[in-house]
């Protein structure tokens, strides 16, 4: 008790001086002159907060998890695989608002589950906002990896649509390793539109390239390199994206309007390209 006396004493001398500066209008040198020079009896505590002076965080316990609430969970989960998803939906909905604290360490998987029965349901929306919960958890949502394949799947129902794009690149950190292999394509094409989007062109090259040439993104990915180089000024390697994508065309034959449709662009794009580079 004494050393802790000792010490607010010393703080509030210090406290004292400082405030008859202030109050006085002295100059800050002056203060620090030698008549103010507390040695050893200043603010130098030394070892004088070692005993009982650690304000750090107390760890929290784990909640326990309810057990009627994990029943809710179990019962949404047995309903989805009997594709009972109106039921499904009702006990995961459950566990999402229930407000006893042993809720809250399932609540992320029940939001999970939520979405994906959404998505069986065809409530899409209403699904994409129970994504986005995941989304932005990121990869600390225990669910984060498993969700990149439904959004990926989401975005491709939704082509054109910049907001499905820009939830597909949020699992970017997880490409090519921790994505199935069978969506590496299609991940790769969305999110590089998603940079081509917002004019990060570099990394946009970097996913379109990847592109597999057998898969059916593959021409797009082809004018997508040729107008991004544009866009970055680089006239050669736009001029071999287009003509690799006429030999494409051009050898396919085939009558895919689409396919027929990116050839034209191509064409235009590459005269364009020569004309400006002379």
């Amino acid at each position: 008790m004494k050393r802790e006396q000792d010490v607010r004493g010393v703080v509030l001398r210090a406290i004292g001086v400082l405030g008859t500066v202030a109050l006085l209008g002295l100059a800050p040198g002056w203060a620090a002159a030698e008549e103010f020079d507390f040695g050893d009896d200043g603010f130098d505590f030394g070892d004088e907060f070692e005993d009982g002076f650690d304000f750090g965080e107390e760890e929290e316990e784990p909640v326990a998890i309810s057990e009627t609430v994990a029943r809710f969970l179990d019962d949404g989960l047995q309903a989805y695989e009997r594709e009972d998803f109106e039921s499904a939906s009702v006990f995961f909905w459950r566990v999402i608002n229930d407000r006893d604290p042993g809720a809250a360490p399932l609540r992320p998987r029940a939001e999970f589950e939520l979405a994906k029965t959404l998505v069986r349901m065809r409530l899409f929306e209403g699904a994409l906002h129970f994504f986005d919960r995941v989304i932005e958890r990121g990869m600390a949502h225990p669910n984060f990896e498993e969700a990149a394949t439904w959004l990926i799947l989401l975005a491709e129902r939704r082509p054109g649509d910049h907001n499905m794009l820009r939830r597909v690149a949020a699992f970017e950190p997880l490409f090519p390793d921790r994505i199935e292999p069978r969506y590496h394509d299609d991940m790769a094409f969305l999110v590089g539109k998603h940079f081509y989007n917002v004019g990060e062109l570099d990394m946009a090259l970097q996913f379109f390239s990847v592109i597999s040439d057998y898969s059916p993104y593959f021409p797009q990915s082809l004018f997508y390199q040729g107008i991004t180089h544009v866009r970055n000024y680089n006239a050669q390697p736009a001029s071999r994206s287009f003509q690799r994508l006429l030999r494409l065309v051009e050898e396919s034959r085939s009558r895919d309007e689409e396919l027929v449709h990116l050839g034209e662009l191509a064409r235009l794009s590459l005269a364009r390209t020569l004309y400006s580079t002379g």
